[in-house]
């Protein structure tokens, strides 16, 4: 009798338990899908002013590059939802929704340092529309730090389109990055082979943001960074050539 009260005592238990589990589950499910669509109220988006002339006419063309930071992300959006009326209230500023990956990508024809823009847009799904709203803050500091050693490359390279060329005697130097909040260094990767692209980035060795790096003729150092939450197409960098021809 008192083994079968134990089974019986251990049976309930493990009983309630699963009940208890299944409500929580529930809960949360039913939590996530009473969340409406939603999506930061405020940003800033990093840019650098890049010229070029263009091969036919050999006119100065400018583009400003967003740096990889121009995505809004939209949470608690369903495949089906729908997005419409999107506006944004500066008219050097664009926005183009994307529902399968949900952000809404921004692109500029003009921009200066403090530019602003408020997009606003409507989401519906489940039968129900939201308005949104993010006001965005356009700045040209994406680097807010960059050391080589003794060098501080960090208003050259918040200005650099393309590869940074530098020149230095040190031997070796501590190579320092800060991004702002948000964002995240993916690898520092360098060669000696003065290499910028191609495979030998493959098997290029590693280095650790703070780390030391032995400074030869022909250092390429690659830099490269990502947005620490929600999925993105590619990985941004930055590319420093070092004492190169």
């Amino acid at each position: 009798m008192k083994n079968n009260w134990k089974k019986y005592r251990i049976f309930t238990a493990f009983l309630w338990s699963l009940l208890f589990l299944a409500g929580w589950n529930l809960s949360g499910v039913k939590a996530a899908a009473a969340a409406g669509p939603s999506c930061a109220k405020t940003k800033t988006v990093y840019f650098q002013k890049q010229t070029f002339p263009d091969p036919v006419s050999q006119k100065v063309i400018t583009s400003y590059d967003l740096l990889g930071t121009g995505e809004l992300d939209l949470k608690h959006l369903s495949g089906k939802a729908v997005i419409s009326s999107l506006k944004s209230s500066n008219r050097h500023i664009q926005a183009v929704a994307d529902v399968l990956y949900k952000k809404i990508y921004l692109s500029a024809d003009s921009l200066k340092n403090g530019e602003k823009t408020v997009l606003s847009f409507t989401v519906k799904q489940n039968g129900k529309s939201s308005r949104l709203t993010c006001k965005v803050t356009f700045r040209t500091d994406f680097i807010k730090k960059a050391k080589l050693g003794n060098l501080d490359l960090t208003r050259k390279l918040n200005r650099s389109a393309g590869v940074l060329r530098v020149k230095t005697a040190q031997k070796k130097a501590k190579v320092t990055i800060a991004l702002p909040t948000g964002y995240k260094i993916v690898s520092i990767r360098y060669n000696y082979k003065g290499q910028e692209a191609g495979p030998v980035w493959k098997k290029a060795k590693k280095l650790k943001n703070g780390g030391i790096l032995s400074v030869k003729k022909n250092t390429v150092l690659l830099i490269e960074y990502a947005p620490k939450t929600g999925k993105t197409l590619y990985n941004r960098s930055y590319i420093i050539r070092i004492n190169g021809k």
